[in-house]
């Protein structure tokens, strides 16, 4: 049956993008938690999002489906995962131990810009060395 294996091949292409837009909802809950004060919370929804970002890339390469836009949509979550949820998450908890604004703003804001930087030479570069070379500390450390 000739449309059984198009559509076999169809859902192993979205099944690592399920999981990577599952990691992007981990950080919008991570998010939204930051505004209740549940801190701790947010911190298990962005690790949860770093388990399921070591699972979609590898899902991908191993269905074969692997992509340059699968990469691209990674990388975007991964700002949002790893960059603006625990950037926020750090703010929240500098705001309270009452550390002074200004060192506050430039701590956060400093480590997504760096983030955000980092990310994007990634992906600049070829893809076989940014496989097997890595520059400087990879966003997702933050999930860690």
């Amino acid at each position: 049956m000739e449309g059984g294996g198009q559509m076999s091949h169809s859902l192993r292409k979205l099944l690592p993008t399920l999981v990577t837009f599952t990691s992007l909802v981990c950080a919008f809950a991570a998010m939204v938690m930051q505004v209740h004060d549940e801190l701790t919370a947010a911190g298990i929804c962005i690790l949860v999002g770093y388990v399921l970002d070591a699972l979609d890339g590898e899902m991908a390469r191993r269905l074969g489906v692997a992509s340059a836009f699968g990469l691209q949509l990674d990388s975007l979550v991964d700002v949002a995962t790893f960059g603006v949820a625990p950037s926020v998450l750090v703010y929240q908890h500098m705001r309270q131990l009452a550390v002074l604004p200004v060192v506050t703003w430039v701590v956060c804001a400093g480590y997504l810009i760096g983030g955000v930087f980092r990310l994007a030479r990634f992906n600049l570069l070829p893809a076989k060395r940014s496989r097997s070379a890595s520059v400087g500390l990879p966003i997702s450390t933050s999930g860690a």
